[in-house]
């Protein structure tokens, strides 16, 4: 029994041994054998190319030939490992991804894609510098593209990875540069080369063509830039941008100043640029050909996104200059003040005076005012501006001042978001004001003569009225001779027919009755 304990320890201890001997070695083995892309090729297979014309104005697409590409993927781990993701991308593209809850220990797959128009699009900037730099009178010239494709694999849910890029060749042909046509046999002499102008501007999408995600649609604008040169010739040039808030950026860019008609020369690039959400967009161009080299000023473009990425202007941040380069220009505000009446009372009388305002700035964003006016009047406040243009942006306000005696109101508008706080209005307007009978008619105020409210009257000359005529069928006044005076008879008719000429009584006014109030007069007779 000891002896059989004895041994059974010892192949215990054995057989330890040997686990711990398996562990190490497959401790060692764990990971990736290899991770690799091969390509595939044949004799007779198309290579995806971009094909490329003179317009005359230099080099533009004539046509994209996509063409398929053929690879092989290869992965593998260690016995105890599992591949659990594998994916496949040309050109930031997917184009292989392993499937879902397979977890192989090795793959071995023989891929074939296609390389598309889209795909070639991404190389258009490079073809056209390209060519306007080597493109040859007379014939076609032809250069490489490096089409990327990258794998990658990860091994027991990620928790190692590896990769391997393989790059695919595509072609860029380059058709025959134009000759520059001459006038005939008499030929002026070359004048040197050197940048007459350059000029750049933006276009615009009218509607929202892009999708840079699921559920957001955006506008696309392209810079174009255009070099005049005094002869066909090589032209450099950089191009600066900013896009919302992100830096300011650039690129030098090569480009072939060809003849566009009678001694004009020029070179056209053209730079696509997509948003993701509402930006605004800012580009500049300087030559770097001449000794004191020329520079357009900044242009701006506001693009709209809409859609769930969308809406909101990008912040321009610090000015978006942290890395140098060419300042972004600033703020600029011009204004214009209207000066008018509020409806209700009359021109003369003591009414409002309207202050309408306008602000006009070349950038977004409130803008802060200080407006002045005679009479003590001030205020000082922010306006927000809404878009009308590219790069203006109108804001507006108006105020009342109450007018109650003639004042000659003037106005002044300035502009306190700008250094120094410039007027950038002025306005001024007479506001007559006519006061009726004025206790007190000051110099500033028109005034008037006091309306007479009766007739003056005059004090009339009194005259006795003779005796009553004693005719027959005359009756004898019977009203007070103070209350009455005698005008016009006006005849009467008797019990016979026979008319009678009695005197006709009129009621005197008080201010007309002779003093005493006892006299009357006859309107019959002179006086």
């Amino acid at each position: 029994m000891k002896t059989s304990t004895i041994h059974s320890t010892s192949s215990m201890l054995a057989l330890m041994t040997m686990a711990g001997l398996i562990s190490a070695t497959t401790a060692a083995e764990a990971g990736f054998k290899h991770v690799e892309i091969d390509k595939i090729t044949g004799q007779f297979d198309d290579a995806p190319s971009i094909k490329m014309k003179d317009s005359g104005n230099g080099y533009v697409l004539d046509e994209y030939h996509a063409a398929n590409i053929r690879m092989r993927l290869r992965a593998k781990v260690a016995v105890t490992n599992w591949i659990t993701t594998a994916i496949a991308t040309m050109n930031g593209r997917m184009i292989y991804t392993l499937p879902i809850h397979y977890a192989p220990k090795e793959m071995d797959e023989t891929l074939q894609t296609m390389v598309t128009e889209a795909d070639l699009a991404k190389f258009k900037d490079h073809a056209v510098s390209h060519c306007n730099s080597f493109g040859e009178v007379g014939k076609i010239s032809k250069s490489q593209i490096q089409i990327p494709v990258r794998f990658e694999v990860s091994r027991d849910n990620g928790i190692e990875q590896q990769s391997d890029t393989e790059g695919f060749s595509g072609v860029v042909a380059c058709g025959p540069r134009k000759e520059n046509k001459g006038m005939g046999d008499v030929v002026a002499e070359a004048p040197d080369f050197k940048v007459k102008g350059i000029a750049v501007r933006f276009l615009t999408s009218a509607g929202k063509p892009a999708t840079p995600n699921p559920g957001t649609r955006c506008q696309v604008t392209t810079a174009r830039v255009r070099v005049e040169t005094t002869k066909p010739g090589p032209v450099k040039f950089k191009l600066w941008s900013k896009v919302g808030s992100d830096p300011i950026s650039s690129q030098v860019v090569d480009a072939w100043s060809s003849f566009t008609g009678p001694g004009k020369h020029e070179a056209v690039f053209e730079k696509v640029i997509n948003v993701e959400r509402s930006s605004q967009v800012q580009v500049m161009a300087e030559e770097m050909v001449n000794p004191i080299g020329l520079s357009t000023p900044w242009k701006i473009a506001d693009l709209d996104c809409d859609g769930a990425g969308g809406g909101g202007l990008a912040n321009a941040g610090n000015n978006g200059n942290p890395g140098g380069g060419p300042e972004l220009p600033s703020l600029k505000v011009t204004g214009n003040i209207s000066l008018g009446t509020k409806p209700g009372n009359g021109p003369t009388k003591p009414r409002d005076a309207t202050v309408v305002f306008r602000l006009w700035a070349n950038k977004s964003g409130p803008t802060a005012y200080k407006l002045t006016c005679t009479g003590g009047h001030e205020w000082t406040g922010t306006v927000a501006t809404s878009k009308i243009g590219n790069g203006k942006y109108l804001g507006h306000g108006m105020k009342t001042v109450h007018i109650d005696k003639t004042t000659q109101l003037a106005c002044a508008m300035r502009s306190t978001s700008m250094p120094g706080d410039p007027v950038v209005a002025l306005a001024s307007k007479l506001y007559p004001v006519v006061k009726r009978n004025p206790d007190v008619a000051g110099p500033a105020d028109l005034s008037s003569q006091p309306r007479p409210t009766h007739k003056p009257s005059a004090k009339p000359d009194v005259k006795t009225a003779p005796a009553a005529d004693n005719a027959k069928g005359a009756r004898p006044t019977t009203k007070a001779a103070r209350d009455e005076k005698v005008g016009p008879a006006s005849p009467k008719r008797t019990d016979a027919g026979r008319p009678v000429r009695r005197p006709l009584v009129i009621k005197a006014a008080t201010a007309q009755r002779a003093p005493g109030g006892k006299e009357t007069f006859d309107v019959r007779k002179p006086h």
